[in-house]
């Protein structure tokens, strides 16, 4: 029975340390106010020298795509105009990607196939 109080105990000692440490160290919260370092890191860095790449879509009639709209299909299609703005002085390559349902799927690029 003595063993059991000694164990007891000891569980009790090791929980209450465990508390104190958690106590001692509140955790941080996400808050707004990483934006304003985020802002000075990007002054001191000059981030404008390294460049950016945009992109978007527009429909026909040179609407912006974006999160919210509704994209109308004809005949299972949908057609719009896929741009690609590169600041940065540097030759590259892009990809575009389609996916529907989270899936890949092909679609026409100027009238070719694309995988």
């Amino acid at each position: 029975m003595k063993k059991f109080y000694i164990a007891a105990l000891s569980v009790l000692i090791l929980l209450g340390v465990f508390y104190w440490f958690y106590a001692s160290f509140p955790p941080k919260e996400l808050s707004t106010s990483n934006n304003v370092d985020i802002e000075k890191e990007n002054e001191e860095t000059n981030a404008a020298e390294y460049g950016s790449v945009g992109y978007g879509l527009e429909d026909l009639n040179g609407k912006v795509i974006d999160g919210g709209s509704v994209l109308n299909s004809k005949d299972n299609e949908v057609t719009v105009v896929a741009s690609v703005d590169n600041d940065i002085d540097e030759d590259r390559k892009y990809v575009l990607l389609i996916f529907e349902d989270y899936k890949q799927v092909k679609f026409k690029a100027k009238n070719k196939e694309q995988e």
